[in-house]
């Protein structure tokens, strides 16, 4: 039997499994058609790629038939993404201070694409809070961390965005 070629299919089905991870995450427990449909893929084939990442710890199958939430491996690479993050690492001890001296919530952000994505945070001391999620992100244009990356862009670059 000859070698099975690597072809660019085997790329947009880690691309599609990723993008079904993101969709669980905005939104869970989800069933194979409404998942199907969001991404314009037959529900065959999705429920094939739901089964490969429940059976891959991904995802797992709720007490409804065929509805997914995301499943516990997720959280793993989570954990060691911030664990092997010096910056990460770090803000765990720089922010809790900063949030204290400034009476306000603190975030870490990176950019990302077109957007910040919110990597670390510290609540405020105060009762007024500003709602985040880790991992989330915002355009750029949208949002105070955002304006603090586009700041010392000169402006072609900005407007690029």
């Amino acid at each position: 039997m000859p070698p099975r070629k690597k072809t660019a299919d085997a790329y947009q089905t880690v691309e599609k499994a990723l993008q079904v991870l993101e969709l669980l995450a905005a939104s869970s427990p989800r069933g194979v058609s409404e998942l199907a449909q969001a991404m314009q893929f037959e529900q065959s084939g999705m429920s094939r790629l739901l089964k490969t990442l429940a059976g891959l710890g991904y995802a797992v199958q709720t007490g409804e038939r065929g509805r997914y939430r995301l499943g516990p491996r997720v959280l793993y690479l989570g954990e060691q993404y911030a664990q092997g993050n010096p910056l990460l690492r770090e803000s765990a001890v720089v922010l809790p201070a900063l949030a204290q001296a400034a009476r306000a919530s603190a975030h870490l952000a990176a950019w990302s694409g077109q957007a910040v994505r919110i990597l670390a945070k510290a609540p405020s001391p105060e009762r007024i809070q500003v709602a985040s999620t880790l991992g989330a992100t915002s355009a750029l244009h949208a949002s105070a961390l955002g304006k603090v990356l586009l700041a010392p862009q000169n402006a072609a670059a900005r407007h690029a965005l």
